[in-house]
């Protein structure tokens, strides 16, 4: 394996595609913890999150993909979606509005979306049940680790996701489905 390959294997990035909407899009997760820090120094984001400053480092460069234990407190301490931290959709803060682009003008000269990109703009804009997404997460980590087992980020990333979308209706999850999943993952 290159050098090159190596890399965009460890790359802490989820590539998102929309079938139908025309959507891609890769946002790096390292990015996004910068954006939540901000201004604050490493060294107090860091012990405010629990770990050490060489740690959050290694997120933020993306050498290091966060748990899902740090993504949890850094969802609630700092008030930010877990769908934005963890896929880079939506707007960064719950209650905040995100405009999406995407559509041409009608007859009037008001920008009008198409039908898929107001579908994903919807989608984007739902509620997000916070304690069912940090308990995918969590299912993903727990079955991964008990298995000694890992997963490329983007295809853990997705398996997160078609579990969020399979336990929503529910509204919790179940320990036997996602045995059953990560199984077929790995």
């Amino acid at each position: 394996m290159t050098s090159k390959e190596k890399k965009e294997t460890n790359e802490a990035s989820v590539s998102l595609s929309i079938p139908g909407a025309g959507i891609e899009r890769t946002t790096p997760i390292g990015a996004r913890i910068q954006q939540v820090r901000g201004n604050m120094t490493r060294d107090v984001f860091a012990a405010e999150l629990g770990v050490s400053k060489r740690t959050l480092q290694r997120y933020e460069i993306e050498d290091r993909y966060p748990d899902s234990v740090f993504m949890a407190s850094l969802c609630e301490k700092f008030d930010v979606s877990p769908s934005w931290l963890l896929l880079g959709e939506g707007p960064m803060r719950p209650g905040e509005t995100q405009a999406h682009g995407g559509g041409g003008e009608n007859k009037r000269g008001k920008k009008e979306d198409s039908p898929a990109a107001a579908a994903f703009s919807a989608a984007v804009n739902a509620p997000i049940n916070q304690a069912l997404l940090e308990d995918c997460i969590k299912g993903v980590e727990i079955h991964l680790k008990s298995r000694h087992k890992t997963l490329p980020l983007e295809k853990k990333a997705r398996l997160i996701v078609l579990l969020y979308d399979l336990f929503i209706n529910k509204g919790k999850t179940n320990d036997a489905t996602i045995s059953n999943y990560i199984d077929i993952a790995v």
